[in-house]
């Protein structure tokens, strides 16, 4: 329960932490506020080919662009609009007009919103043929948003310029696939060359393989009751358009979820000579309104007549729907790791041996508006499910998509020892060594090798391995070797052992066992643990600074498992560390997976707990140190000694 009590606040700290991290997320007024999951790429073009836009497909999550004939696509430098919170292609970060890739391919831009959620998007290049000769895009300098309709099959081209205009020395912007542009013989720059437009102008556009293709641009002037808005957008949010209804006089946006609608300026263009909301005059780019309901924009025409469009946006639905966190009441180590990165997405649960996972209650926090187990709603807290078999959690955001969560129950088994289950101390092939007086193993001891590697004690029959009179271990029990003890069959017992415990080893691991967590960052000291499987996210754990509580809830098949990739450190210099066991937890269910050594209270005392198993070895307290180290439980080197300093070894009943 303190766990889980732990878990509420550092949950509870994220969500306070999120309201500060993403802003966007906070709707104007509304009580709530949760982290965007907004990730899109909403316009996209590269530097040096102004007009080449790609044009991107949301659904199918694609952008295509198309580039002249002759193009280096493998050095292009994208200039991008997202409403993430950053964009990658692999794992390469990618600033807006700086960052150049390779375009010879499709290229996969990942956008990642603030929640941590992804979108990849797939940009394809394509090179215009030698024969291409088009006009693909066409304005004038100084009238953003007037541009050109470009019909390709009668290659014409029509603009129409607001009332007043002066159309005799207009500068065309222009993109083009051909290799170059002429108006009669007279070369064009796109943004530089000026030309009458009184009449038709003719364009000529020169493919590479020399053939050419002749557009008609015709120029009409707006007349003095002209009195239309022609594009609407708003200020920070680029790319996402009003849809212009010119008959029935509307304008639609949608904009982003968690959108403030209360202080938005719009950017918008206008064939009028004034617009205004109300009495208040509007200047494109600059007047603030608030769009919580419409809005009614009126233009006026230089002769006097005016024409009222209504502004309605809408803001998206939320389209958040993680789940993230998953426990089961009942069963405080039972908490679930959240695989977000795959798909679909998994949650694994550890339950201890004996659990009954036919009818488990779920305790979850989900950023979606329903969640479902086939056709039946869940309610954190209060819905039954059988997890004999994985389930599938379907979550519903607002904006009605989906993601399915898969949840795995793995019982947490204690391993079963076999032939190892007596040896309180085990040196694989490298054997066993002790210093001291004081040390007792309350179990077999052993190894593969010869009995010239154990080294230091004698046992319950009266065998004894190269003692000295400061260094003498009693084991209240036999040792086996290779060669002995007297009248045994010579290294049978040894070598079951080493097989058993290679076999446990195996058992212990991720592979076996996945699912574990990290709660103290690779520290163990101080910390209250429930049973469950706990993983070092940084390959080794320490135990230092305070002790190790483990708290069995009252189950007295609670099973503790510590996994870590390299090494164990019990205790510091001068101030030992100790495990203590509450509520039901005993040492013959705790279990020590370690990938390379363990060392256990160099420093002498302390108690330790459980059964080490290590790759290396192990190693308690250090010469001289006459502080009795206590282990309730067993140590166990796979292919490196035992190292014991006046320690107390006891071997768990079964």
């Amino acid at each position: 329960m303190k766990r889980f009590k732990a878990q509420k606040a550092c949950l509870l700290l994220i969500l306070v932490l999120s309201v500060f991290i993403v802003l966007p997320g906070c709707g104007g007024g509304d009580d709530t506020c949760t982290v965007s999951s907004v990730k899109a790429i909403t316009s996209f073009s590269f530097s040096g080919f102004p007009g080449n836009a790609g044009t991107v497909n949301e659904p199918a999550k694609t952008i295509d662009v198309t580039l002249p004939f002759g193009t280096d696509v493998t050095n292009l430098i994208a200039t991008f609009t997202a409403t993430g919170t950053g964009v990658r292609v692999g794992s390469a970060i990618q600033t807006s007009g700086t960052t150049p890739n390779n375009f010879t391919t499709p290229v996969a831009y990942t956008v990642t919103a603030a929640d941590g959620s992804t979108a990849t998007y797939t940009v394809n290049v394509t090179v215009a043929p030698i024969s291409a000769k088009a006009i693909t895009a066409f304005s004038f300098v100084g009238f953003p948003g007037f541009n050109g309709v470009i019909n390709e099959p009668a290659k014409t081209i029509a603009v129409t310029l607001p009332f007043g205009t002066d159309v005799t020395n207009l500068i065309a912007t222009f993109t083009t696939t051909g290799t170059g542009v002429l108006v009669g013989s007279a070369v064009q720059t796109s943004g530089t060359t000026p030309n009458s437009f009184t009449s038709p102008v003719a364009y000529t556009v020169t493919a590479g393989d020399t053939s050419t293709a002749i557009y008609t641009v015709m120029v009409t002037v707006a007349p003095i009751s002209a009195k239309a808005i022609t594009a609407f957008s708003f200020v920070g949010f680029p790319g996402v358009n009003g849809v212009i209804s010119e008959p029935a006089k509307t304008i639609a946006v949608t904009l982003p979820f968690g959108t403030n609608v209360t202080n938005l300026i719009a950017t918008f263009t206008t064939t009028g000579t004034g617009v205004r909301v109300g009495t208040s005059s509007q200047t494109s780019g600059s007047t603030p309104n608030d769009f919580t309901s419409p809005l009614f924009y009126t233009v006026t025409a230089t002769d006097g007549s005016s024409v009222t469009y209504t502004v309605n946006v809408t803001v998206a639905p939320n389209s958040a729907k993680a789940i993230t966190a998953f426990s089961f009441i009942g069963h405080p180590g039972a908490v679930g790791t959240i695989a977000d990165s795959v798909s679909p997405k998994t949650i694994t649960v550890p339950v201890t041996r004996g659990t009954d996972v036919t009818n488990l209650i779920a305790t979850f926090t989900t950023t979606g508006t329903v969640v479902k187990v086939g056709t039946v709603v869940q309610t954190s807290t209060v819905t039954a499910n059988d997890f004999s078999t994985p389930v599938s959690y379907v979550v519903t955001a607002a904006d009605s998509s989906t993601v399915t969560y898969n949840v795995t129950v793995v019982v947490t088994n204690a391993p079963e020892l076999g032939a190892i289950a007596p040896f309180g101390g085990f040196g694989g092939p490298a054997g066993m060594t002790n210093q001291g007086l004081l040390t007792v193993i309350n179990g077999d001891t052993g190894t593969t090798g010869a009995s010239t590697l154990m080294t230091g004690f004698h046992d319950l029959g009266g065998n004894v391995y190269t003692e000295t009179p400061l260094n003498q271990g009693f084991v209240n029990g036999t040792i086996h070797t290779a060669t002995a003890p007297p009248g045994s069959v010579p290294g049978v017992v040894a070598a079951a052992a080493a097989l058993a415990a290679q076999t446990a080893f195996d058992n212990l691991s991720p592979a076996s066992l996945p699912g574990g967590t990290d709660p103290g960052a690779g520290q163990l000291g101080g910390l209250t643990l429930a049973p469950g499987i706990y993983q070092a996210a940084g390959g080794s754990f320490l135990l230092t600074g305070s002790d190790l509580t483990l708290d069995g809830g009252g189950d007295p098949n609670a099973v503790f498992v510590f996994q870590m990739a390299t090494t164990l450190t019990v205790g510091g210099p001068g101030a030992p560390r100790s495990i203590i066991l509450t509520n039901g937890a005993q040492a013959k269910n705790v279990f020590w997976y370690v990938g390379s050594a363990a060392t256990i209270n160099a420093a002498g005392g302390g108690t330790m707990v459980g059964t080490i198993i290590a790759s290396a070895g192990v190693s308690f307290s250090t010469a001289g140190n006459v502080e009795i180290v206590t282990l309730n439980g067993r140590a166990i080197g796979l292919n490196a000694s035992v190292t014991l300093v006046n320690t107390v070894i006891n071997v768990p009943a079964p």
